[in-house]
């Protein structure tokens, strides 16, 4: 009877253990899967976003870069540089101003605008370039309505002798709008950061113009250094006290870390539930079985035990009147009449 009953529970254990062991196999890889597909979102979604805002810049720079060209082939005086500014200003209403800044300190702005005695627009960012064309970080403008960047390209003659620069201003509207509409998924969003610590677009934060973009709090001061010497990847991180994965870029040409956040809370929660159900299952299927083998050892294993003791005490020479003990109307009572039938 002991062999008998462990056997059972030999059995039992085995069932037990290997349907919680599918039960882990099951839940780690929902879970792996689902960081996997919440990694593959966030980046997709910060590289879709990151093509869009170059492509705006880009559109915007071809500008610039045009006018720098006319200027560097033609040889315009002031009086002619202020027409094609002008005309370029008219077709490119996106553009705030657009103006030359001479090496002998002389501003030619299509937009009106005349410095003060004072301005020496040598001194400024978008000024000292270099050779090549490149963006400003954001800033207000002088009428403190809108937040502006300045794309500046230096002008050369064929010789190499620097003329001045052309710049641009555009708002940064279309692209804050463009990074706070583009959500991930609905536990999802888009982030800007300048090269001020500054941030440029998000969903969350209000903005005040007079005073510029808002500074970063301290989670996204602490991930914008944490990821400033890699330009592009993808990086666990809580944000907003969410747990979750951060998708980010450099924009190329810019100081400017464009961030996608993906949270895993919504994510797991379903994977959680699912455990929750196995479990659930894995008990209701564990008392099943208990009540089973209950059933088994009353109904079964016990009457046979005992039907087997009762054979071994048969000795028809010793004592012939000898009969095996009948109880109730099963199996086992049937093959018990039939023995004590045989010994009769």
């Amino acid at each position: 009877m002991r062999n008998l009953y462990a056997k059972f529970n030999i059995l039992m254990i085995v069932v037990v253990v290997a349907t919680m062991l599918g039960l882990y196999v099951q839940y780690t890889n929902s879970r792996a899967l689902v960081y996997d597909n919440a990694q593959k979102i966030a980046d997709a979604s910060a590289c879709v976003l990151k093509e869009e805002i170059k492509g705006w810049l880009s559109q915007k720079a071809q500008i610039v870069d045009d006018l720098a060209n006319i200027v560097s082939m033609n040889r315009l005086n002031n009086e002619e540089l202020l027409a094609y500014l002008k005309v370029f200003l008219q077709k490119n209403p996106e553009f705030a101003s657009l103006y030359f800044g001479s090496k002998d300190n002389v501003m030619i702005n299509a937009s009106g605008w005349v410095p003060p005695a004072t301005f020496d627009l040598r001194t400024r960012p978008w000024y000292v370039t270099g050779k090549k064309l490149i963006y400003t970080d954001a800033f207000v403008n002088a009428s403190k309505d809108d937040l502006i960047v300045t794309i500046a390209k230096p002008v050369h003659t064929a010789e190499g002798e620097l003329l001045g620069v052309i710049a641009g201003e555009v708002s940064v509207r279309t692209i804050v709008k463009s990074v706070n509409e583009k959500t991930i998924v609905t536990n999802g969003y888009s982030f800007l950061v300048d090269g001020n610590n500054k941030m440029l677009a998000h969903p969350d934060y209000q903005y005040d113009l007079k005073s510029g973009a808002p500074a970063l709090d301290a989670e996204y001061l602490s991930f914008a250094k944490m990821v400033e010497q890699v330009p592009a990847g993808v990086i666990r991180y809580s944000l907003n006290g969410k747990d979750g994965f951060v998708a980010y870029h450099q924009v190329e040409n810019t100081t400017w870390l464009l961030g996608s956040f993906i949270s895993l809370t919504d994510l797991i929660n379903p994977v959680e539930q699912m455990t929750q159900s196995f479990v659930i299952a894995l008990a209701i299927s564990s008392m099943i079985l208990g009540v089973m083998f209950f059933l088994l050892v009353k109904f079964v294993i016990t009457p046979l035990v005992q039907l087997n003791e009762s054979v071994k005490q048969i000795d028809v020479e010793k004592f012939p009147a000898y009969r095996i003990p009948v109880s109730g109307s099963g199996e086992v009572a049937m093959v018990s009449r039939t023995i004590n039938h045989i010994l009769s």
